[in-house]
């Protein structure tokens, strides 16, 4: 997913929050336009603490974070952010949620939301 550095998070008007995959950015892509889609969040994401994490990155300065919920992604003009998509959800993300168990690591993440 070429947007994953710039996923916004958002809350509906019933106020459940959600990923807002979009092109509004000049460096974000997407390979179709139905790849354009609001993707409601699983409750589980807002226990683990997505959402506390994303309020803690919109207090940042916009000089480090840019406005995006995953700043710490590098660009590269090749592949966008997606480079490090998976290293970062793996060693940074779920690390500091201290989450440990195999089944919520990025290859099986999109496993992991189809079923639920």
């Amino acid at each position: 997913m070429k947007s994953a550095s710039w996923i916004s998070v958002t809350s509906l008007m019933s106020g459940i929050p959600y990923f807002d995959i979009n092109q509004n950015k000049p460096t974000k892509k997407l390979k179709t336009e139905s790849a354009k889609r609001k993707i409601p969040m699983h409750t589980t994401l807002v226990t683990l603490g997505l959402l506390d994490y994303v309020e803690w990155v919109r207090r940042l300065p916009l000089s480090k974070s840019d406005g995006r919920v995953f700043f710490e992604l590098p660009f590269a003009k090749d592949r966008g952010y997606q480079r490090n998509v998976g290293r970062w959800w793996n060693e940074t993300f779920l690390e500091n949620l201290g989450v440990t168990a195999k089944k919520f690591n990025f290859t099986r993440f999109g496993t992991l939301f189809r079923k639920f």
